[in-house]
C-alpha cells in the first residue's frame, strides 16, 4: 500500500461500480431523511445562528483578522525552527506566534495560568473571544442552557511530545494537561458555562461531527446556546514524521514558506500542518432574539457518515459523498441549483481533491454554469485535522456574511481531473444564499454542513468588525 492520502486515500482503484452500497437498505439511500430545519423555515426554536467567532489562529485572534488573511489570500506559513533544527524535509506549517495569555484573560490569576499547558491557555482564550464576539453577558442565558463541544484529533499532543518526549518529568499537572477533554473542559470552568461539554476525536471530520451535535442539542431544547469548534497543534517532530512516513504526495516537503500547498492544481503535492483553536457560538434564533443579537450565518444542516470501506481510502467514484451531501440539502431543504459555494476539504493530495470534484459533478452536473465555486481555505491556515472542519464552516459563515468568495491560493493551473469553477487570482464578490463544508477523514469518514444567510432583520452590520481589545 502506497501514497496514502489522509482526508483521502491510498492508490487503490475501487471495484468496479465503486464500493458504494446505493441499493436496497443503505444508509445513503434518500429514504430515512434526517429532521433538520429547511433554510428560512420553521420556528425560531428549531433555527440555529452562528453569532459569535472566536478565536486563536497562526496571524489572527478575531474574526476580521481571520476574515482578513483568507479575503487577501495570504498564507501564514513560515518556517517551524523546531522543525528546521530536526533537519526534517517538512520545514513549515502555520502556528501561533506571540501568545499571551493575559491579553484574552485578564481576570486569570498568574498561579493558575502557571499550571495550564499553552493548549490549554489558547482554547481557554478563544472560547472566551467567541462569547465576546457574540455579546454574551451575564444574565443573558442560563448558564445551565449554554454547552461546549469541541474536537481534536490527537489531544495536548504537543505538551505529550515537548514533556514526556524529552524525557521530562510530567509534575503534578500532568493528569489534567495530559487529558484530550481538559481544553475544553477548563474552558466551561472559566467562562462559567455549565451546560453539556464534550470533546469528539475523529480525525478530520470531528469539527463537523461536533457542530452536529450542537445542532442536535439545541432543536431539542436541551440547551440555549452551545460553543462549537476545537483545537489543534499537531506541529511536533512525532506528528510531521508519522505522515512524512506515509510517503510523497501527503505531506508537502517543503522548507520556503512561499512555496504553498496547491489545492486543485495540477503541482499539488500535500499539505501543511496548521495550529490554533477556533469556536463559534451557536443559538437558537429565539434565544439570539430575546437578546438582541446579531448572526453572521446560519447552520441549517449537518450529516456525517461512514463508507464503511477502507480505513485509509474514500470512495473514488464520489458516489458516497455526493449521496451524503444530498442527504444533507434535503435536510437543510435547500435545492442543489440554489447551492453558491462549497468550502472543499481541499487537502492539495491527489485523491482527496480529484474525488471532491467528482462529488460536485454528481451532485451539480458538468454543464456550464450548473457547478457552484468550490475552494480551500487550507493554504491560508494549513490542514488542521480535528479542527479543520470547523475552520471551514467559519469560513464558510463569513463568506456568507460578507457575500465575498475567498481565492484559494496556490491554484493556479487547475488538474484537469479536478475542473470546475475555482477561486482564482483573488477575492470574488458574489450574491449567494446557501453554502456546503466538507470534510473527509481517515476511517472512512465523511461530513457535510449546510449553511444559509442569516435572516435579514438578524444579519450582523458589517460595520461590526468583531475586532477585539488585543487583536
Amino acid at each position: 500500500m502506497k501514497d496514502i492520502d489522509v482526508g483521502g486515500s491510498t492508490e487503490i482503484e475501487p471495484e468496479k461500480g465503486g464500493s458504494a452500497k446505493e441499493t436496497g437498505n443503505s444508509p445513503y439511500s434518500p429514504e430515512g431523511t434526517r429532521p433538520g430545519c429547511p433554510s428560512g423555515t420553521g420556528s425560531d426554536a428549531q433555527r440555529v445562528l452562528i453569532t459569535g467567532i472566536g478565536l486563536i489562529m497562526p496571524g489572527a485572534t478575531s474574526a476580521t483578522d481571520f476574515w482578513r488573511h483568507l479575503a487577501d489570500g495570504r498564507s501564514q506559513m513560515t518556517r517551524v525552527p523546531r522543525l528546521v533544527d530536526a533537519g526534517l524535509p517538512t520545514q513549515t506549517a502555520a502556528v501561533v506566534d506571540g501568545f499571551d495569555y493575559r491579553c484574552h484573560l485578564p481576570d486569570l490569576r498568574e498561579s493558575y495560568a502557571a499550571k495550564y499547558s499553552r493548549e490549554q491557555l489558547i482554547v481557554i482564550a478563544s472560547v472566551a473571544n467567541a462569547l465576546q464576539d457574540a455579546g454574551v453577558v451575564d444574565g443573558d442565558i442560563d448558564p445551565q442552557r449554554i454547552g461546549v463541544v469541541g474536537s481534536s484529533s490527537r489531544g495536548p499532543v504537543q505538551w505529550w511530545d515537548e514533556t514526556l518526549g524529552m524525557g521530562q518529568s510530567p509534575g503534578p499537572q500532568a493528569a489534567l494537561k495530559s487529558l484530550p477533554g481538559s481544553p475544553t473542559s477548563l474552558a466551561a470552568i472559566h467562562c462559567g458555562l455549565q451546560g453539556p461539554v464534550v470533546t469528539l476525536s475523529n480525525a478530520c471530520v470531528g469539527g463537523s461531527q461536533a457542530i452536529g451535535m450542537a445542532l442536535d442539542k439545541l432543536r431539542s431544547g436541551e440547551v440555549d446556546a452551545m460553543l462549537a469548534g476545537g483545537y489543534e497543534f499537531p506541529v511536533t517532530r512525532s506528528v510531521v514524521e508519522s505522515f512524512l512516513a506515509l510517503g510523497d504526495g501527503v505531506l508537502c516537503r517543503a522548507t520556503d514558506p512561499d512555496d504553498t500547498m496547491r489545492p486543485y492544481d495540477k503541482r499539488r503535492r500535500g499539505f501543511q500542518f496548521g495550529e490554533g483553536s477556533l469556536w463559534m457560538f451557536l443559538e437558537t434564533a429565539e434565544s439570539a432574539r430575546r437578546r438582541g443579537a446579531v448572526a453572521y450565518a446560519e447552520i441549517t444542516a449537518q450529516r456525517s457518515g461512514c463508507e464503511a470501506g477502507h480505513p485509509t481510502t474514500m470512495d473514488l467514484t464520489g458516489a458516497h459523498g455526493a449521496a451524503l451531501v444530498n442527504r444533507t440539502l434535503a435536510d437543510a431543504g435547500i435545492e442543489a441549483a440554489d447551492v453558491g459555494y462549497m468550502c472543499g476539504h481541499g487537502t492539495a493530495t491527489r485523491y482527496n481533491d480529484a474525488t471532491e470534484c467528482r462529488i460536485v459533478d454528481r451532485v451539480f452536473g458538468t454543464e456550464p454554469g450548473t457547478r457552484p465555486a468550490l475552494g480551500s481555505v487550507k493554504p491560508v491556515y494549513g490542514h488542521s485535522f480535528g479542527l479543520s472542519a470547523a475552520v471551514n464552516v467559519a469560513a464558510t459563515a463569513l463568506m456568507l456574511h460578507r457575500q465575498v468568495l475567498t481565492p484559494t491560493v496556490g491554484c493556479v493551473q487547475v488538474d484537469p481531473e479536478c475542473a470546475g469553477d475555482h477561486v482564482q487570482g483573488g477575492a470574488r464578490p458574489q450574491a449567494f444564499q446557501h453554502a456546503l463544508s466538507l470534510a473527509f477523514a481517515l476511517g472512512s469518514q465523511t461530513a457535510v454542513v449546510a449553511l444559509s444567510r442569516a435572516p435579514e432583520a438578524m444579519r450582523r452590520p458589517l460595520s461590526m468588525a468583531g475586532e477585539l481589545a488585543c487583536g
